[in-house]
């Protein structure tokens, strides 16, 4: 902004100038990848989930090995942390089983009677089955 901000007498002065526009490139990119990583919340079994880690993993291989420095490890963890749970969903490993055990007396006889109920998550209709 300030080199913007010259006139063009004092812009010919700097001798420095692709040394500025390669930092300003370098922001710009490492900032769109900060943009694209936080933009994933949830992640869910659904193809808006998937496009927005693709799009965040996209961007960041895309980066030079000088610009993925500049990436967090907390960033860089969420993306992973991302792709793994979406993995987990598409290959349907995030299950839940819920246990219910019931004791009752019934005529002096203790009856053991348990209930089972297995929720699988991730359908991409974003419905549960029981």
């Amino acid at each position: 902004k300030a080199y913007n901000a010259l006139t063009a007498e004092q812009k010919a002065l700097v001798t420095n100038n692709q040394t500025l526009t390669k930092a300003e490139t370098t922001y710009d990119d490492v900032e769109a990848v900060y943009t694209k990583i936080n933009a994933i919340r949830t992640v869910e079994y659904t193809d808006s989930s998937k496009e927005d880690i693709d799009r965040a993993r996209e961007a960041y291989n895309s980066l030079s090995d000088e610009e993925k420095a500049l990436v967090s490890a907390d960033t860089l963890k969420t993306l992973t942390q991302a792709e793994t749970q979406y993995t987990e969903l598409e290959n349907g490993n995030n299950t839940s089983t819920t246990w219910t055990i019931g004791l009752s007396v019934v005529g002096g006889v203790i009856l053991l009677s348990a209930v089972v109920l297995l929720v699988i998550y991730g359908k991409k209709e974003g419905k549960a089955e029981a």
